[in-house]
């Protein structure tokens, strides 16, 4: 029997690669003469561009840090632990600077 304390440090770095699409709308206004527009509320036609241009960005992403306690025992271990991951500088806006995980796991072995 014995329990034992693992704590990993973590550094996620990498090439994100992803595609990023302008989108370009140009508004023609064609004035009738003295008539009502064909739908309410739209007077004009519009013609939409697109853009997509490849991007990519080598950062740091995360750091992770995971602490498990586990218990082993002849042909078992069982494992409970936090892990704290905080993004890295340049993450995109909107996503959570740090998020917290909890884990249980449990190992047989035959």
């Amino acid at each position: 029997n014995s329990i034992y304390i693992e704590p990993a440090l973590e550094v996620v770095a990498g090439t994100r690669y992803f595609y990023e699409t302008y989108t370009i709308s140009k508004v023609k206004r064609e004035k009738s003469k003295g008539k009502a527009p064909l739908s309410p509320g739209n007077s004009g036609s519009a013609a939409i561009t697109s853009s997509t241009i490849e991007s990519s960005n080598f950062n740091l992403l995360s750091y992770n840090f995971k602490l498990p306690l586990s218990f082993s025992r002849a042909g078992y271990v069982a494992e409970i632990s936090y892990q704290l991951s905080v993004l890295g500088a340049k993450a995109a806006p909107g996503l959570k600077q740090q998020q917290s995980f909890y884990g249980l796991a449990f190992y047989y072995q035959f």
